[in-house]
């Protein structure tokens, strides 16, 4: 049998096989976040096609985390019994789901959070806005409503929560030199840059106790002047695995530098611009698509990353980026470079994938890295001829 079928454990979450589907925002919720029947389609397919672990696409926290249109909200009480619903049917499938939570700090839109978006520092955002710099009120608010997000997931089934940290959200950017100017008790030092996401994880850990698996998914590198390069993701890692977090997911970049998290040949951040007309929405084009070129897509586009990360910490990594062939990640599994593979756009395009491979009849994903599943629509593979299963 393939090592990418063999159990392990999570702390003491066992889960069937190697294969995690990564967080991949769905925009399939209802307005305020609540369960919809076709999420619970999208989750039953990727449970009937043999994924060993869902983690879900982040969940916001609180009203003014939201950041992307039909998003999953874990912030109020009232979505509990939907997202029960849907636990139950993914464990019906010996599968087990984990719930992302997330805010996503100074990459909202005015629209989207009901006004002017909220981050450590007052840095502009890619769209312009300069968000709001935190007061302390707002900081322990911020801490304690993952906290009530985490006893959501815990009520509403979920196996354990990963808390966001990575991608530019309000958590990396504490974490990020970059976007965290504060002189205070929460930035300035790495130690005190730390200290949000400490806080998040201590605050959940105490709530929930030792047994609840609580994983974490980081920045291996932000591709930023003055943001976070695998050094410092090194130690971050090595920080929160001596503190006892279940395990570790890397990705990398931010809404900045967004072709080196999803390398593909189309600009998927495209939608942010569509509002422009004319002449400035096609040099915006021009100017994307000159860079998704640029950044080309090579498989396992992390994995240098995740050799220097994994050798401090005592936590299982989970590794994500562009792994497509079924020998990369056997060998990335026996070389011992991460624990568990995790994919997103491959179980987009076939969620069937890991049923495929443990069958013997699939060597490779057939995603073609387009990155058309990534845009404003709900997720699904909108390549030509190929009929997204939700509609």
């Amino acid at each position: 049998m393939s090592i990418l079928f063999e159990p392990k454990t999570i702390g003491k979450l066992l889960v069937k096989n190697r294969l995690v589907r990564a967080p991949t925002v769905e925009k399939m919720a209802t307005d305020d976040g609540g369960c919809t029947p076709k999420l619970v389609d999208l989750y039953t397919r990727l449970a009937e096609g043999g994924i060993g672990m869902i983690i879900t696409g982040g969940a916001y926290t609180q009203r003014n985390g939201k950041g992307l249109p039909k998003k999953i909200g874990l912030h109020r009480d009232e979505v509990i019994d939907g997202y029960k619903k849907l636990t139950d049917r993914i464990h019906q499938y010996g599968v087990k789901v984990v719930a992302q939570l997330s805010h996503c700090g100074r990459q909202g839109t005015v629209e989207l959070v009901g006004g002017t978006p909220v981050a450590p520092s007052a840095v502009p955002n890619l769209l312009g806005v300069t968000p709001i710099a935190m007061d302390r009120k707002q900081i322990g608010e911020a801490v304690d409503n993952f906290v009530r997000a985490a006893e959501r997931a815990r009520q509403a089934g979920f196996d354990g929560v990963q808390i966001h940290a990575a991608h530019g959200y309000l958590i990396h950017e504490f974490l990020s030199p970059r976007t965290n100017r504060r002189t205070d008790d929460w930035g300035g030092t790495f130690e005190k840059r730390m200290r949000f996401l400490i806080e998040i994880y201590q605050g959940i850990r105490r709530h929930l106790g030792k047994d609840y698996p609580i994983l974490l998914r980081m920045n291996s590198n932000d591709y930023l002047e003055d943001g976070l390069g695998v050094e410092d993701a090194a130690r971050i890692a090595e920080r929160m695995s001596s503190l006892s977090i279940d395990a570790i997911e890397i990705s990398a970049g931010t809404w900045e530098t967004h072709f080196y998290m999803s390398r593909g040949d189309i600009p998927q951040n495209y939608w942010l611009y569509t509002r422009a007309s004319g002449e400035e929405k096609e040099r915006i084009r021009e100017k994307l698509t000159h860079l998704a070129r640029q950044i080309r897509f090579k498989e396992a586009y992390l994995l240098e990353y995740a050799g220097k990360i994994k050798k401090r910490i005592s936590c299982p990594l989970i590794l994500v980026g562009g792994i497509r062939t079924v020998r990369v990640m056997e060998n990335i599994l026996l070389e011992g470079s991460a624990d568990f593979i995790s994919m997103c756009r491959p179980l987009i395009r076939e969620p069937e994938f890991p049923n495929l491979i443990r069958r013997g009849l699939a060597a490779r994903s057939t995603c073609l890295n387009c990155n058309l599943c990534l845009t404003d629509k709900p997720v699904a593979c909108y390549q030509m001829g190929f009929r997204p299963p939700h509609f």
